[in-house]
């Protein structure tokens, strides 16, 4: 019993070292900035090309977990945008149950009971009716989504 306490003191002791060394952020202006080379493709290259957005979402991904990582970002907002994105990766990596866990995430820090229902709404309910009615046809689905927004 004693070993397993010295044990669980340490990995607390290591984690509360981890969190220390995180570089303390208060707005998203305090965060480096990321830039893409998209190689000469343009925006309907990625539209159009389904591995080369996912290979874009995945490069997307990484950086924004290096900044979870590494800073320790006390912004509300700028935490909900991380959210905001992930979500958006996870939709187009078609992880539709991860992408719903990424606006709750988002939803909880939204203060204002009104932007907690606005916050994706669109894309949350797109996931919710796609995951209610995954064989659909197009048309179907259209009608759906669109009775679900009401």
């Amino acid at each position: 019993m004693s070993k397993l306490i010295i044990v669980l003191l340490a990995l607390l002791a290591f984690q509360a070292g981890i969190a220390q060394n995180k570089i303390k952020i208060e707005s998203a202006d305090d965060l480096p900035k990321h830039y893409y080379d998209l190689q000469g493709n343009t925006a309907m290259d990625y539209i159009n090309n389904r591995d080369l957005l996912l290979e874009l979402a995945a490069t997307l991904e990484n950086d924004l977990n290096d900044d979870l990582e590494n800073y320790a970002i006390e912004d509300k907002a700028t935490m909900r945008g991380y959210h905001s994105n992930f979500s958006m990766i996870y939709f187009i990596q078609d992880d539709l149950k991860a992408a719903l866990h990424e606006i709750e995430k988002g939803r909880k820090l939204t203060e204002k009971e009104a932007d907690k229902y606005m916050y994706n709404f669109t894309l949350d309910e797109f996931i919710k009716t796609r995951l209610e009615y995954p064989d659909l046809q197009e048309d179907e689905f259209k009608e759906a989504f669109k009775a679900n927004l009401k």
